[in-house]
């Protein structure tokens, strides 16, 4: 599965603005696109996430705090906001842009609306993952604690606790309509919980397919399947009818796995120095996409995929092989063809082409040049290794003795 760039060009001081002016000239320049106008942070971009609605995205970067929408049908930014500290997640209370939700590095739960900031709620801890629960109407948090802590948004408080083994947690996830919670931690246990009680129904434990903490979850579509992501880099997949380990993904970088989405039939996962696409039964790769610099999130709509890295650009990518482009990026797929087209192009050129090494050279170097055999020098002059010159100083004398003597 291939990946192509479609980020265009990077945000750039004044003295790399220069030289991209000089580049401006360059045949290879004019030939990129910026699909999103400000796609970027003045320092780095650390969060990235559509709507569900899909109808925008919401980025956060620093420095200084603060936040993004891009509206997509306008290819554009609508609006953006400081933050009073720097953000960890973002959750949407609604379809749209208009309910956001912001866990903050400050111990705080930001509330915004699409005019203003409503409202910001203490935490009992330093929080690290967040989910928002529709059917409940909650905003579940876990940290720096043994437990998490469900946020009522209709009673403004925090109202239900759900105690663990482990002695911090750093990550959380539900599983959609059956309204299960699960959280994972440090001791490499993740623990299930009835949201509408407050019972632990069940313990999975990812030691049976790797070590290291629990790091990212996911719940796959058809809500028996999850998938846990460990501090070495592996990602276990697990049935939570029977609760063993169905078969372990690794990364190969020993990076911790920071975030996995699931796409049809294959899963993407990211850590930081990768995002990988794999099939969700076998756990066979798909593809890949790397980048320059490190990566903090990903966020992906069909087969457009946008990372946030740690660098002003955020990043922007087309899998073809992953799924269509989104109705709002119809013409990422006609620049996807022309890029394929210049491929096949470049690679009907060695078709009919031989490499020659350094080893076994056509000529001998001397001086500004090269002293080539003769037989090969007529061979490359005619194409087909027949001397050019060869009989042409006969014909013509033998043609003009003819027109001479008649």
């Amino acid at each position: 599965m291939r990946a192509i760039n479609i980020t265009g060009y990077r945000h750039t001081n004044i003295e790399q603005e220069i030289v991209r002016k000089e580049q401006k000239k360059s045949k290879e320049w004019r030939g990129r696109i910026e699909l999103i106008q400000g796609f970027s942070f003045p320092t780095t971009a650390t969060h990235i996430a559509f709507t569900p609605d899909k109808t925008a995205m919401v980025g956060c970067g620093v420095y200084r705090p603060q936040f993004k929408v891009f509206l997509l049908g306008e290819l554009s930014v609508l609006f953006e906001r400081s933050l009073n500290s720097g953000a960890k997640a973002i959750e949407f209370l609604s379809k749209d842009w208009k309910r956001l939700c912001f866990m903050q590095e400050n111990r705080r739960l930001e509330f915004h609306s699409d005019t203003e900031m409503v409202e910001s709620v203490r935490m009992p801890w330093l929080g690290r993952k967040m989910f928002y629960e529709r059917g409940g109407c909650e905003v579940v948090c876990c940290g720096a604690s043994s437990e998490g802590a469900a946020f009522s948004a209709e009673a403004g408080k925090f109202t239900r606790y759900f105690p663990t083994t482990s002695k911090s947690l750093d990550a959380c996830c539900h599983s959609g309509p059956s309204r299960l919670y699960l959280f994972g931690g440090v001791s490499g246990r993740v623990s299930l919980f009835d949201g509408r009680q407050k019972e632990k129904v069940l313990c999975l434990r990812e030691r049976d397919c790797s070590d290291g903490a629990v790091t990212s979850l996911l719940v796959q579509r058809d809500g028996v399947t999850v998938c846990v992501g460990s501090s070495e880099g592996r990602i276990g997949v697990h049935d939570i009818r029977n609760g063993g380990c169905l078969f372990t993904k690794d990364h190969f970088y020993g990076e911790s796995i920071r975030k996995m989405e699931q796409e049809g039939d294959v899963v993407l996962s990211s850590d930081c120095r990768v995002v990988r696409v794999w099939d969700r039964r076998s756990g066979a790769t798909r593809g890949s996409i790397e980048t320059e610099t490190e990566i903090n999130d990903f966020t992906h709509d069909g087969g457009y995929v946008a990372v946030a890295c740690e660098e002003e650009q955020m990043q922007s990518f087309y899998l073809p092989e992953l799924g269509a482009a989104p109705k709002w990026a119809e013409a990422v797929e006609k620049y996807a063809e022309s890029i394929e087209e210049n491929r096949k192009n470049c690679d009907r050129f060695f078709t009919d082409r031989d490499f020659g090494a350094q080893k076994d050279p056509a000529g001998v170097p001397c001086m500004h040049g090269y002293i080539v055999p003769s037989g090969n020098e007529t061979g490359c002059r005619d194409g087909e290794g027949r001397p050019q010159a060869e009989g042409k100083p006969k014909k013509r004398r033998e043609k003009k003795a003819a027109s001479v003597w008649g």
